[in-house]
């Protein structure tokens, strides 16, 4: 972990090396994210750095730690819906509230973007902890949403999991776009109607499945 020599750092260099790692884990994976490139940005020497930070694993932890906490609602215990209404309208107003919230400080929203990448989620990133708890969570709410009726039910749970991100990837990687000018409610809008296409649970849906999570077994030989 960061060392705590970083308290004795005036707050204008603090934030300027902040500000720089964020731009830097922002626009890159974190293992293509160069140390030394942060280094040299921030205009100190090497020496000086690990003297605060350890290594770019430290750093990365450190702002980890600080998006944790502006972030942390989303750790909190959400009230069960009780049904299906109730269940999207949650899903809708947390990933409205979510944006908002990148919207007003863009370092922390490419910051979160970068870390929540299809490459960036393996065992070897750094913060793959966290993001297991993330994906734990949503499991969570929507096996929860299986029990109510609003999810469906014919597809096993990891699936359902990954199919969330996939959407999340293509929604990000769409509004970020070059040229692509869309407001954040209309991104909001897409990403809610592509998963209640993908995920709701409909009249033309296939046979549920005995248990919530659970692949269907088939009966053909």
């Amino acid at each position: 972990m960061p060392t705590e020599r970083i308290e004795s750092l005036d707050t204008t260099r603090i934030a300027k090396i902040m500000t720089i790692a964020f731009e830097e884990f922002g626009a890159a994976s974190y293992h293509k994210t160069s140390y030394n490139r942060i280094i040299q940005r921030c205009g100190c020497s090497k020496g000086t750095m690990y003297y605060y930070f350890k290594s770019k694993e430290d750093l990365f932890l450190t702002l980890l730690k600080a998006v944790s906490r502006e972030f942390g609602y989303l750790n909190n215990a959400q009230p069960m819906p009780e049904d299906q209404n109730v269940f999207w309208k949650g899903v809708k107003t947390t990933l409205r509230d979510t944006l908002m919230r990148l919207k007003a400080k863009p370092l922390v929203a490419s910051f979160i973007t970068s870390l929540l990448a299809a490459e960036n989620r393996n065992s070897s990133h750094p913060a793959s902890s966290l993001i297991m708890r993330i994906d734990e969570k949503l499991e969570d709410y929507l096996i929860t949403g299986q029990l109510i009726g609003a999810v469906r039910r014919d597809l096993p749970i990891e699936l359902l999991t990954e199919l969330v991100w996939s959407i999340w990837d293509t929604v990000t990687s769409w509004s970020q776009k070059e040229g692509v000018m869309i407001s954040e409610d209309s991104r909001v809008d897409a990403f809610f109607d592509l998963l209640g296409r993908c995920l709701e649970q409909t009249q033309a849906s296939p046979k549920s499945l005995d248990h919530p999570g659970q692949m269907q077994e088939s009966n053909e030989p």
